[in-house]
């Protein structure tokens, strides 16, 4: 990976790491969390925007009508 000038993603500071796959962003200021990733090999030019970092998250089950029982579809 190479290493390369400080810029931002949105407001924050961030220093890009990048090899022959594409670029990722990690946060300068506070924890190293990752704020961008771009895909810039071949044609499908990606990126992917990573936010809410330590945000607290509720998960909730989805209703039985919602779900699929896998091993009553394996036989």
């Amino acid at each position: 990976m190479t290493k390369g000038a400080p810029t931002s993603v949105g407001a924050r500071q961030a220093l890009p790491l990048s090899d022959t796959d594409g670029t990722m962003y990690v946060e300068l200021e506070g924890k190293p969390y990752p704020l961008k990733v771009e895909n810039t090999k071949g044609t499908n030019k990606e990126t992917i925007l990573f936010s809410n970092w330590d945000a607290p998250v509720t998960i909730v089950a989805p209703p039985a009508s919602q779900t699929v029982d896998l091993s009553k579809l394996t036989g």
